[in-house]
C-alpha cells in the first residue's frame, strides 16, 4: 500500500558543525528526489510505516569543509518512533536552509559564494 503525505511548513536546518552523525536517529528511509529552490531544500522520501508519526530533521553536521570546493555535509535524521507497520509511505519534506547561508556570510563576509550540499547520493550547488 502506498500512502502519500503532504509536507508541512518548512523546518529549519539544524546547524551542528562538528557533531557525530551517530548522535542522530537514523531509521531507514529512501530519498527519491532532492532539489533546491532558493533557500528551501525539497525532498521526496519514502519509508515503511503507517502506524506512528515519523519525525525528520535536516542536520548540517560538517560544513564549510574544503576539498576541491566549499561544502556542507547534511544528514536527514529520521525517527520512526518504533513504527513496525509495513505500508510504504511517501512524504514531501521542505527545509529552510537559510541559516546555513547566514552562517556562511558570518564566516566569509557579505560577498556571494557557492557551497556544495552533500546529502547521501545528492550533491546540490547552493548559491549563498
Amino acid at each position: 500500500m502506498d500512502v502519500a503525505r503532504e509536507g508541512k511548513q518548512a523546518d529549519r536546518v539544524v546547524l551542528a558543525n562538528g557533531s557525530d552523525p551517530k548522535d542522530w536517529k537514523q531509521d531507514a528511509y529512501f530519498i527519491e528526489i532532492a532539489k533546491l529552490e532558493k533557500d528551501t531544500l525539497r525532498l521526496s522520501v519514502s519509508y515503511t510505516g503507517g502506524c506512528a508519526e515519523h519525525a525528520f530533521r535536516l542536520v548540517a553536521w560538517d560544513y564549510f569543509s574544503k576539498s576541491e570546493a566549499l561544502q556542507a555535509k547534511l544528514l536527514l535524521a529520521h525517527d520512526a518512533n518504533g513504527d513496525a507497520c509495513k505500508a510504504i509511505i511517501k512524504q514531501a519534506l521542505r527545509f529552510d536552509i537559510s541559516p546555513l547561508a547566514a552562517e556562511y556570510h558570518r564566516v566569509y563576509g557579505p560577498e556571494p559564494g557557492t557551497v556544495w550540499l552533500r546529502l547521501r547520493d545528492f550533491d546540490i550547488e547552493y548559491y549563498v
